[in-house]
């Protein structure tokens, strides 16, 4: 009886152990007590450069754009004045290059900590918020759609591109639709967590690659709810030769 209870206890502790872990994320960046306010397009010069950004009141998206003329970059994006942001915070899955637009609906009136991380020893890079954007989420008991209008997004340059953060906590059908005009050919992913060694991270669950219009579904199952794990779409500049969008949307259908 002891040995079985001795067992028992061994099996709780190593189910509880993951969980645990990813509670409690590492802390990887560090900002001033301060941050600046970011309310126009400003230079980032050093190795980490830390803002402060509080939406408008009546804003119905928060939308950065990071322009990337040598270097490589990550972006961070968290809620409330903090003076460290923990690896989950970090946006992008690889390090930017070119060109990055991040878009987050209906982010209230609260303020935000971002910080832009220059991944090498040198780089020029821009920050810039776009106050004058406007998206749209309606939602039901058992979903929410966001729709997102392409206004110079992703950029006419190969590589660049959008990201757009998807709250899901159930399972459910994931729907997105991409619609534009121009000579941009785009690649769609759908971006979700999953377990590797050294914690959570982001895994293509879905692609789409091609001229308009695209579209892809994914079924989330209990299985890909990993506490902690964040969910996107992302939208990238597939074009080599470069392309330009001169009108259109992203439609994202979620389960709330």
């Amino acid at each position: 009886m002891k040995a079985l209870r001795i067992l028992c206890l061994t099996v709780l502790l190593l189910s509880l152990a993951p969980a645990a872990a990813m509670s409690a994320p590492r802390a990887s960046i560090r900002c001033p007590s301060r941050s600046a306010p970011l309310t126009r397009a400003t230079s980032v010069t050093q190795e980490i450069t830390c803002f402060t950004v509080t939406p408008a009141r009546g804003s119905t998206a928060l939308r950065l754009d990071l322009s990337v003329s040598s270097g490589a970059y990550d972006l961070y994006v968290t809620t409330g004045s903090v003076t460290t942001l923990a690896d989950d915070d970090k946006v992008n899955v690889s390090a930017v290059s070119s060109g990055l637009s991040y878009v987050l609906v209906a982010p209230g009136t609260s303020p935000y900590t971002v910080a832009v991380v220059r991944t090498g020893r040198s780089g020029a890079a821009t920050l810039s918020p776009v106050t004058s954007y406007k998206a749209t989420r309606t939602c039901s008991r058992t979903s929410c759609t966001a729709v997102y209008p392409l206004t110079s997004m992703p950029g006419s340059k190969y590589g660049d591109q959008a990201i757009f953060p998807v709250a899901i906590s159930n399972a459910g059908r994931v729907s997105v639709k991409v619609t534009w005009k121009g000579t941009a050919r785009l690649s769609a992913l759908l971006y979700g967590p999953s377990l590797s060694k050294t914690g959570i991270m982001q895994s293509a669950l879905a692609r789409k690659d091609g001229s308009s219009p695209l579209t892809l579904t994914f079924d989330v199952r209990s299985t890909n709810l990993i506490r902690g794990g964040k969910w996107s779409v992302n939208l990238s500049n597939s074009s080599k030769a470069g392309g330009t969008i001169t009108s259109g949307e992203v439609s994202i259908t979620y389960p709330l």
